[in-house]
């Protein structure tokens, strides 16, 4: 059985989005990131142990239009050329929306959270012939234990790494 985003849940997302980025008109481009990072981001993590990577790849393509056209509403003066060059650029080999700003401890990057590269975590089933009541298998359960508390403490941790989401509130 393969469980998959429902249709709906999609759309609301990108309804979501539409509705962030028509509420931030003439925000900062990296403020307004921020907000869509967390949008996205917490989407991603609730589908990520499911079947979901046609599903988030979707999601990306349809945001990257949404993203282009909220620049160049908010730059109407300015070419599709400057735009580019201003808020598009290569990052670890490969184009995407991002831009610099400045804090006290110097300028960060903030790019555009791209939900396909959340990598799918699927649930580990137990093993059929451990018993959390045997004795024996206490060290299995004790390891199964042990990952599951380190990929929540991980996950956590990549959650609220980004100080600028604290920026946009």
């Amino acid at each position: 059985m393969l469980i998959q985003p429902q249709d709906g849940k999609t759309r609301e997302l990108l309804m979501k989005v539409r509705g962030v980025l028509k509420q931030y008109r003439g925000i900062p481009f990296h403020a307004l990131l921020a907000k869509l990072n967390a949008v996205i981001r917490g989407w991603a993590y609730a589908y990520r142990h499911v079947v979901a990577k046609e599903r988030l790849s979707y999601v990306d393509e349809k945001i990257y239009p949404l993203v282009k056209k909220w620049l160049q509403r908010e730059h109407r003066s300015k070419t599709w050329a400057w735009i580019r060059k201003r808020y598009r650029g290569r990052f670890k080999g490969r184009i995407e929306y991002g831009c610099y700003y400045s804090t006290t401890s110097g300028p960060k990057l903030i790019r555009l959270f791209k939900a396909s590269d959340l990598p799918i975590r699927y649930h580990s089933k137990i093993r059929s012939d451990a018993n959390p009541y045997d004795p024996g298998d206490s060290d299995y359960f004790e390891a199964r234990a042990r990952k599951q508390r380190m990929n929540a403490r991980r996950d956590r941790r990549f959650l609220n790494s980004s100080s600028c989401e604290k920026l946009a509130a």
